[in-house]
């Protein structure tokens, strides 16, 4: 139900420790020792030999720290949600539900990359601890103090980003995975949706229409993130790979076209909105550069005296006889 903790999820952590380590951990180390005159061995009045057990020390450290970080994270990970789970099973709340494409450019921040002697290299990688968030963890973050925050699919991008989120994470099997969502949806007190591209992201907003739950819905478009404007202005041999994400909203505004719905064009402080039944937008919150508003946003597009919605805990027993399993 929960984000897979593998053997694989273990390794890759481990290489992302391992690459920060070696660019910037010891360097680093290298430079608060014995770098100048505000060193270690200035400050302490050490000598060459002293401060040189100290690094060793922390070198033959450095292996058992390895092991146990990821161990630590994964196992704290699992823990969160077991609890999350047996909270939900008696919540009085109605949920908030997370949609999105899983491939589409628009669900994650764009990926910035620099390059060095004509090779363009991605500044961090899906794996590393700074790797670009999943808009989905950003708004599940903020939206958590609002009500128990639930998303079909597992959250494989951004999650160290987002440590502190609760967001219950449904992985239904593909054959069962669409009345895991009516159920969701139903019993939503508002449904957020990432448009994209894809088939899936397609099918449920027809299912929401079918069954008259547009009153619920929130389209997001994701703003492109202020760091990184700031970045581009100082650094521009930095791609931040803007056009990527421009790009993606362009693909999910065709696809929704064929839906009968006109998305508004991309801007980058973006926008929360809603539609009426015509497919053309009915009220819209700007974001202004960032995810801190969308908790305004979903009150004011979807005021709560004015959906039917259904307890968590309620919708948990509804849920019981697919047997979602923890993976």
């Amino acid at each position: 139900m929960f984000s897979p903790s593998t053997r694989a999820a273990r390794l890759r952590q481990r290489q992302a420790l391992l690459r920060w380590r070696v660019y910037f951990g010891w360097p680093l180390l290298g430079l608060v020792v014995f770098g100048g005159p505000y060193s270690i061995i200035t400050a302490f009045g050490w000598n060459w030999w002293s401060a040189l057990a100290c690094v060793a020390l922390l070198a033959g450290m450095e292996p058992v720290l390895t092991r146990l970080l990821p161990a630590w994270t994964l196992s704290a990970r699992q823990a969160r949600g077991r609890w999350l789970l047996e909270l939900a099973k008696t919540s009085a709340l109605a949920p908030i539900l997370l949609l999105r494409s899983f491939s589409s450019a628009v669900t994650v921040e764009p990926t910035p990359t620099i390059t060095v002697f004509g090779r363009e290299t991605p500044i961090n990688d899906v794996n590393s601890p700074a790797a670009p968030r999943s808009h989905l963890l950003v708004m599940a973050s903020e939206m958590r103090t609002h009500g128990p925050v639930v998303a079909i699919g597992s959250a494989r991008r951004g999650i160290a980003a987002a440590p502190k989120l609760d967001l219950l994470m449904f992985e239904p099997d593909d054959d069962i995975w669409f009345e895991v969502f009516e159920i969701l949806s139903a019993a939503s007190r508002a449904v957020l949706m990432l448009p994209g591209e894809t088939q899936s992201v397609g099918r449920e907003y027809n299912s929401l229409k079918s069954r008259n739950l547009l009153p619920k819905l929130v389209l997001v478009m994701p703003p492109y993130s202020r760091t990184f404007r700031g970045r581009r202005a100082i650094m521009p041999f930095i791609d931040d790979k803007f056009a990527e994400l421009e790009a993606g909203w362009s693909k999910a505004r065709e696809h929704f076209k064929a839906l009968g719905v006109m998305l508004p064009p991309y801007d980058p402080g973006g926008l929360a909105f809603t539609i009426d039944a015509t497919g053309s937008v009915k009220d819209q919150v700007a974001l202004a550069g960032s995810f801190l508003r969308i908790q305004r946003a979903v009150d004011r597009l979807v005021p709560a005296d004015t959906v039917k919605v259904r307890p968590l805990g309620e919708t948990m027993r509804l849920l019981e006889p697919f047997r979602l399993s923890r993976q």
